[in-house]
């Protein structure tokens, strides 16, 4: 088990305790990606069914970015964002968030479902989309190293890092 002491990755992100919904925004907005979503986001929906909530639950994470950068759009002072959904997919929206202005006391994420991590290669500065742990290789779609997944997350890409698994080996 990744001590989240020991890296960038979000201890939700590693599926470690349920951050709690913060119940004094003025709005919200509640997204979730995959059909384990569902149910946490009819919580956070019952959590705060007295003010302003858009919500959008949907399979692919590029839509729910859509989403995302529409309602943020239109949002006002007081907004909280909630995502729900495989790591992978909350990783890159909270970056979505965070590079639209969006700050971390403002944002919750909860894991929910398997899905595929985005991993950058510090080789080529491609990115490949895999099912993949921290800690396994998968094959760079940009120039086909064999990548390490190691265990940091860009904040601004929700990205995970990968480095070519023979890059300590000395070559005679």
């Amino acid at each position: 088990m990744i001590d989240p002491a020991d890296t960038s990755i979000p201890s939700w992100a590693l599926g470690m305790g349920e951050p709690a919904l913060y119940a004094a925004g003025a709005a919200y907005v509640f997204i979730g990606v995959g059909s384990a979503a569902a149910p946490i986001l009819q919580t956070w929906r019952d959590d705060v069914a007295d003010r302003s909530v858009e919500s959008w639950v949907g399979e692919d994470v590029w839509s729910a970015g859509a989403v995302l950068v529409e309602a943020l759009a239109r949002a006002r002072v007081g907004v909280r964002v909630a995502v729900a959904g495989p790591a992978g997919a909350c990783l890159a929206l909270r970056a979505a968030a965070l590079n639209l202005g969006l700050e971390d006391d403002e944002f919750v994420a909860v894991t929910a479902g398997t899905g595929q991590l985005n991993v950058f290669c510090a080789h080529c500065r491609a990115a490949t989309t895999a099912t993949v742990d921290v800690g396994d290789t998968v094959v760079c779609s940009g120039c086909n190293r064999s990548l390490v997944v190691y265990q940091h997350v860009s904040r601004r890409s929700g990205q995970f890092l990968g480095y070519m698994d023979d890059a300590e080996v000395l070559v005679p």
